[in-house]
Order: structure tokens, then sequence, then C-alpha cells
């Protein structure tokens, strides 16, 4: 059975070609030269001394898979809204080998880098939202727990409830 069909492939493709034609910065260079990119979809108009609220946004992918299309739809439209919405890169176990905990340090890390150049790209420090879907979901927490590293993870620690 095919998971996805071919408007889910063009659609994807689709988003794909919106993101890049985003303006891009790269939050992460690391010595290889490799880099990570963050787009950002800001509001008709922005200028740099806007302050405009943001939500940095993590993609799925199961920690294997790049799903940066997935939130293009909803960063459009908060930039609609006057929302900044920011779909950074970051490395998945499938492309770069890294452990999941690494991952999860890179959503941080993104953060980190947006918190540090909002006011250089007009966004209030204050006013950054994370989201995420799938892994992103998790990446979205670890960021919103700071100082608690992995806490989440005390969660499947409990003993399962008996059957009813």
């Amino acid at each position: 059975m095919e998971l996805f069909t071919e408007a889910d492939h063009l659609a994807e493709a689709r988003y794909r070609k919106l993101l890049r034609e985003q303006p891009g910065f790269v939050w992460r260079r690391f010595s290889d030269g490799e880099e990570l990119m963050a787009y950002v979809f800001f509001p008709p108009g922005h200028r740099a001394e806007a302050a405009a609220p943001s939500v940095l946004f993590f993609h799925g992918g199961m920690w294997v898979g790049k799903s940066l299309g997935d939130f293009v739809p909803w960063a459009l439209h908060l930039a609609q809204q006057g929302i900044a919405g920011i779909i950074p890169m970051f490395r998945t176990r499938g492309d770069y080998e890294v452990e999941p905990m690494d991952i999860l340090e890179e959503g941080r890390e993104a953060w980190a880098w947006l918190h540090g150049n909002a006011a250089l790209l007009g966004l209030d420090p204050a006013r950054i939202t994370v989201a995420g879907s799938d892994a992103g979901g998790l990446m979205a927490l670890h960021v919103a727990l700071p100082g608690h590293p992995a806490r989440w993870s005390l969660f499947r620690k409990k003993a399962p409830l008996p059957p009813g």
C-alpha cells in the first residue's frame, strides 16, 4: 500500500521550492564546511526594527528523513498575520549517523542562534514560540524545558498501567 500519493510528492516539491525562495541564514557551520540553514518567512514589508513575534518550527522525519517542507504552509500563513516563521535544517540520523540526543541538542542550538540574532532579524527575542511534528515535536519539547536535559524521557520510565 502506497502511503504517499503523487499529489503528496508534488506538494512536498512545491513547498521545498517555496522554502528555497525565502531568505536563508547559516545557523551552524561545521569544521568540514557543512552548513545548516534556517529559512525565515518574514511578514510582508518586514523591517529590522519591527521586533516581530516568531515561531521556530522543527520538522518531523523520525530522525531519518528531511521533511523541511512540512511547515511551509504554516510559515506562509503566519507571515501574513505578522508573525515570522523559521524553519531550520538539522542533521538526521539517516544522513549523518548522529545520536538522538545530539539531534535534540541541535534544536536547542538553533533556538539559541535565533534568540541571539533576533534583533538583527527584526524579531522579538521574548516572543519566540517553538513548534514541531513527530520527532520535531520532541525537539520543541526539549527546547521548551531548559535546564532539564531529557526530562521528557522520565515519562517512559514509569511502570505501565495494568490492563483495565
